[in-house]
C-alpha cells in the first residue's frame, strides 16, 4: 500500500456575539444646608478727642567743641654772650628783657544752650463719629455636594470572525510491483495426421 498525503488550508467563518462594555460615569449632586456663623458690619459711635495747641520755645543743652582762650604774657630776654680765651661762648651776666603777651587758645566741650520749639497740645473738646466694626451673625448658607459614581453599559454586538485550519488529507492506495517472472507454458507438438481408410 502507498500512503499520499497532502497539506491542505482551509478557512471558516461565523458570527460571534460579543459584549461590548463601556465605562459610565456621573456625577449624583444635592443641595446642602448650612448655618454658619459669619462676621458683618455693624455701627459704633466712638470719641474723638479734638485738641488745641501751641507752640513753645525753650532751650535744649547742647555738647559742642569751643575754642578756650586767654592772654599769657612772657619775657622775651637779650642775652649777652661772650667768647673766653679758649673760643667758647660764656654769658656775659647781662641780659635785657622787654614783656611780649599775646592768645593762647585751647579746644574744651562746653554745654551750650539750643534753642528750639516744642508742641504743647490739650483736648479742646470731644467730637461724636460713627465707625464700622465686625460682629457675629448667623446666616444659612447653601452648598452642593456630589458623589462621583461608576457604572458599566454593556450592549451584544454581532462580529464576523475567521479562522484558517491547516490539515494534512492522506490516502492508502494498492501498488503493483511488478517483477520479471520466467513462466513456464506447457506446449505440445501438433502431428497433423489423416487416417485413410482403403
Amino acid at each position: 500500500m502507498l500512503r499520499n498525503c497532502a497539506r491542505k488550508q482551509e478557512q471558516v467563518c461565523a458570527d460571534v456575539t460579543e459584549m461590548k462594555c463601556q465605562a459610565v460615569a456621573w456625577a449624583d449632586c444635592g443641595p446642602r444646608f448650612d448655618s454658619t456663623g459669619r462676621n458683618r458690619c455693624q455701627v459704633q459711635y466712638k470719641d474723638y478727642a479734638y485738641k488745641s495747641c501751641v507752640e513753645v520755645d525753650y532751650t535744649v543743652p547742647h555738647r559742642k567743641q569751643v575754642p578756650e582762650c586767654k592772654q599769657v604774657t612772657k619775657d622775651n630776654c637779650v642775652t649777652d654772650w661772650e667768647v673766653d680765651a679758649n673760643g667758647n661762648k660764656v654769658w656775659g651776666g647781662t641780659e635785657k628783657c622787654t614783656p611780649v603777651t599775646w592768645e593762647e587758645c585751647n579746644i574744651v566741650e562746653k554745654d551750650v544752650d539750643f534753642p528750639t520749639v516744642k508742641t504743647e497740645c490739650g483736648i479742646l473738646s470731644h467730637l461724636k463719629y460713627a465707625d464700622f466694626i465686625e460682629g457675629p451673625s448667623h446666616s444659612l448658607s447653601m452648598r452642593t455636594n456630589c458623589q462621583v459614581k461608576s457604572s458599566l453599559d454593556c450592549r451584544p454586538v454581532k462580529t464576523r470572525k475567521c479562522a484558517t485550519v491547516e490539515y494534512h488529507e492522506c490516502s492508502m492506495k494498492p501498488q503493483e510491483d511488478c517483477s520479471p517472472v520466467t513462466v513456464h507454458i506447457p506446449d505440445q507438438e501438433k502431428v497433423h495426421q489423416k487416417k485413410c481408410l482403403t
